[in-house]
């Protein structure tokens, strides 16, 4: 993992303690001056809120390391890019803000072409 990498992941961890936690507090707060109830939102959000960054960390690693970690073990990734699906191993999910094309792989797309290969516009 390079060291922007763990940057990203480290500033994502911190951002999910931090907004889970101020997130629950301020709601038990709220809750508390709507209610009249002391302390006891106050702790229910802390708690939550608490919860929450745990699950919200161990979603951020799932879905960032555990990846990464895959395609280092699998067999040939020496050779490939990090996060490069491989020679048919095509990924199934589109690009953020691309759709799949019908008939069309995802690995088929505008940028499959080989160098030099120009496409034709009408």
């Amino acid at each position: 993992m390079g060291a922007w990498r763990a940057a990203a992941l480290a500033t994502e961890f911190g951002f999910a303690v931090v907004g889970s936690l101020v997130g629950g507090v301020l709601a038990g707060q709220a809750l508390d001056r709507w209610l009249g109830t002391a302390p006891a939102f106050f702790l229910a959000g802390l708690v939550l809120g608490l919860l929450a960054s745990v699950y919200l960390m161990y979603a951020i690693y799932r879905v960032q390391v555990e990846p990464r970690r895959r395609a280092e073990s699998a067999p040939g990734s020496g050779t490939e890019r990090e996060g490069a699906t491989g020679p048919g191993r095509a990924s199934s999910v589109a690009a953020p803000g691309r759709e799949p094309v019908a008939g069309q792989s995802p690995s088929q797309g505008p940028m499959s072409r080989p160098r030099g290969e120009i496409e034709a516009r009408p």
